[in-house]
């Protein structure tokens, strides 16, 4: 049997240091850190205090969705979408042409919908069982990602998560290139989301001594410069790396999945 093509058409970023490809990039190439002072909750009392948070995030400003599925999605899952928008307008296809039932999305998560188990776990300990949103369970589950993609498209092909901590985007992305150079898809959304920016996520990390604090004591720069080899862990956000498909508009070709690529691609997640 012989394997397809696999190129890539499409790609996106959802990050501290903005939306747009090219803007990233060029960010980082003049050194510009997206680590910054923690704005979303109180963490006084952290250890850690910083990282790299999207400010001032609203899905509904950067694509067209209703108020009411933007209320039934966790964060994790806003910045797949959003993600997943991009990628799609740059790659130019049009899923009304095409058999959706060989089109479909594998989005990694390291940890899932962690902002909804805090939020629902508040209310449970607070207000009782009953206050508990029906919702909660889609928001959280880690597949929620690739499953509010393929519903928002109508993508009837394979529809999953991987969950393998820091390697999941990376890994999603195999399995997507695998399913299309096999023939079991022509189109796979795929990349990585995750938003464990929260009280729970920061102190467990903290705890688990996972994250950096060597300038928790410092005033923090607008801009601090990145330095090369530096190893220690910012806690992040970070939304989609990038759509791999089957033929269309070529932006790289994938002749095949290697160990070297896996670890490029999980650099490529960190903001």
């Amino acid at each position: 049997m012989s394997l397809r093509r696999v190129v890539v058409t499409g790609t996106s970023v959802v990050t501290s240091l903005g939306c747009d490809v090219t803007d990233v990039w060029t960010q980082v190439c003049n050194g510009r850190s997206g680590i910054g002072p923690i704005r979303r909750f109180d963490c006084r009392e952290f250890r850690v205090r910083f990282g790299g948070e999207l400010a001032n995030f609203d899905v509904q400003k950067l694509m067209t969705l209703d108020g009411r599925a933007v209320r039934r999605m966790d964060r994790f899952s806003q910045f797949a979408l959003v993600g997943a928008d991009r990628a799609l307008q740059q790659s130019g296809l049009d899923f009304s042409s095409m058999d959706t039932h060989l089109c479909g999305a594998i989005i990694g998560s390291g940890i899932g919908g962690l902002d909804e188990i805090e939020d629902q776990h508040s209310k449970l300990f607070d207000r009782g069982p009953e206050r508990i949103s029906p919702f909660m369970i889609p928001k959280l589950m880690a597949n929620a990602a690739s499953g509010n993609v393929t519903v928002h498209w109508q993508l009837k092909g394979p529809s999953l998560a991987v969950v393998s901590a820091c390697a999941s985007g990376a890994q999603a992305i195999g399995h997507a290139f695998r399913l299309i150079q096999l023939g079991c898809a022509d189109v796979m959304v795929t990349g990585g989301s995750d938003a464990a920016l929260t009280p729970m996520g920061i102190a467990g990390f903290a705890r688990m001594n996972a994250l950096s604090m060597r300038t928790m004591h410092r005033s923090w720069p607008a801009v601090r410069s990145i330095r090369i080899g530096m190893v220690s862990f910012w806690p992040k956000e970070r939304g989609f790396w990038s759509l791999r498909i089957l033929n269309t508009l070529v932006v790289a070709e994938l002749p095949f999945w290697p160990k070297s690529w896996v670890t490029a691609c999980r650099r490529t997640e960190l903001t």
